[in-house]
């Protein structure tokens, strides 16, 4: 399973982004998709975005965000509510988070399921972990 964090958004935390208060978003991608970490926008990647009933191209905007500093533990963390499409008819292999605010939709992250997961005339929720979509020790 590929999973990992952009090498643009790690220059990017260290200058442009703002996940509190920019539009960020979640979009999926299908199994043809395979994680880069070089590449930069969602224009690399948008060849691979699902379609279907109840999904919109671009993915949607998270909600609720949070940044959480975890002292105890040297960490941060950047959270948000759980995206759901629902009523959708989609199947999805890859979650892509995407900063929607710059110019280009810079990349955050990729998140790889461990399967294809299939919705049909119901809803797709992607349930985020616990510990936060990403986090920074």
């Amino acid at each position: 399973m590929a999973s990992g964090v952009y090498n643009r958004c790690k220059k990017n935390l260290m200058t442009s982004m703002d996940l509190e208060n920019d539009t960020i978003k979640v979009m999926l991608l299908d199994s043809n998709h395979s994680f880069n970490v070089d590449h930069n926008t969602k224009a690399d990647i948008v060849a691979n975005e699902v379609s279907g009933s109840g999904y919109s191209a671009g993915g949607q905007a998270l909600t609720n965000k949070s940044l959480t500093q975890d002292d105890d533990n040297d960490k941060a963390y950047f959270d948000a509510d759980n995206p759901k499409w629902q009523d959708s008819s989609i199947t999805a292999s890859h979650a892509i988070f995407y900063d929607d605010d710059l110019d280009d939709d810079d990349l955050l992250l990729s998140v790889e399921f461990d399967q294809s997961y299939t919705s049909t005339n119901g809803d797709f929720e992607l349930v985020l972990d616990s510990d936060g979509i990403l986090e920074v020790s």
